[in-house]
């Protein structure tokens, strides 16, 4: 898993391969990988093989951020609990609403943490017929997490950066209650188009957008939420999203991520604090130890520190390959 978690650029074919990997030790009959907003706890992108169907997306997201059922990602991911199994089957609207009708009898849950962060998580699933999860795969797939979670960060720190972003034309989607689409604004389609799913059959709307729905719609006193999005084009795009009052219940505004500083989106992606994405970004100009330190008013020392976590972070062991990650063409 080590090797899988280095050496795979691709987040999406990171997690495709993890998967196939995980299941060899604990066999599912359906599965699904995905990426996760740290900051905000929705779920940005991701692979489905024989998982749940996409019509089912709108009606899960809406359990996953309304509280009250057992596992919730966002639970496990603020308690850092890194796997869990649903074992609650009669209190479960999860279980009862989604997982029963679409044939499966068994859920195992893993979530993606490091440094207290939330990068990703997998769901694995069991026919009726197949035997319940065990604390022995619980455990397994916990013993995997922290790896895979620093796998997503790099990929995405890799395959990301200097790809760009979206064109200049925003799009606006209105969604009612349901999440179905009430309207929306010319050109819309075509950036909702970079967010298909690999693996999935096409849902109406990407899981991204039924994740913000549900988590502006369903968490009390809930803010407009806004999350940074790898597209299947390789460029970034920012999902905004607010609650409405009256038949449309949602507004989300899709856009290009602009920034002035190389790689930052991906940079804070990555987990950099903002002083180690500074000096990140002055490492890219080519500014040595004492004169960082000078223009930071830091000791070099200081400066020298920062730069061990940085190359932590980021996976790699010196300025120079530091420098060839983030401006690799």
């Amino acid at each position: 898993m080590q090797r899988i978690a280095e050496s795979t650029s691709d987040v999406d074919e990171l997690l495709s391969a993890a998967g196939k990997v995980i299941r060899r030790a604990v066999p599912a009959e359906g599965w699904c990988g995905f990426t996760l907003d740290p900051d905000m706890l929705v779920k940005t992108a991701g692979v489905h093989e024989a998982g749940l169907s996409p019509a089912l997306f709108g009606h899960l997201a809406t359990l996953e951020y309304r509280p009250g059922d057992s596992t919730r990602f966002v639970d496990l991911a603020r308690t850092g609990r890194p796997a869990a199994i649903l074992t609650d089957h009669r209190s479960s609207e999860r279980f009862h609403e989604i997982l029963k009708p679409s044939g499966y009898a068994h859920e195992l849950r893993m979530v993606l943490l490091d440094q207290a962060r939330a990068w990703g998580g997998f769901v694995f699933l069991r026919e009726p017929a197949s035997p319940p999860f065990t604390q022995t795969d619980s455990r397994f797939v916990t013993s995997l997490g922290r790896v895979l979670a620093r796998g997503v960060r790099r990929s995405l720190l890799r395959s990301q950066t200097g790809a760009g972003s979206l064109s200049a034309s925003p799009g606006l989607l209105l969604l009612d209650e349901g999440y179905q689409i009430v309207s929306m604004s010319a050109g819309t389609e075509t950036l909702l188009a970079e967010l298909v799913e690999r693996g999935a059959t096409q849902p109406l709307l990407p899981a991204v957008v039924y994740a913000l729905a549900a988590a502006v719609s369903e968490t009390a006193g809930s803010a407009p939420m806004a999350v940074r999005v790898p597209t299947r084009t390789r460029r970034w795009a920012t999902f905004h999203a607010w609650r409405l009052d009256g038949p449309v219940r949602v507004g989300v505004s899709i856009g290009s991520r602009h920034s002035d500083k190389a790689g930052e989106a991906v940079l804070e992606n990555h987990g950099l604090s903002p002083r180690e994405r500074q000096i990140t970004e002055l490492v890219l100009r080519g500014r040595s130890t004492a004169q960082m330190a000078d223009s930071l008013y830091l000791s070099p020392h200081t400066v020298r520190d920062h730069l061990k976590s940085i190359f932590a972070k980021t996976g790699v062991r010196s300025r120079h390959e530091l420098v060839a990650v983030l401006l690799k063409p």
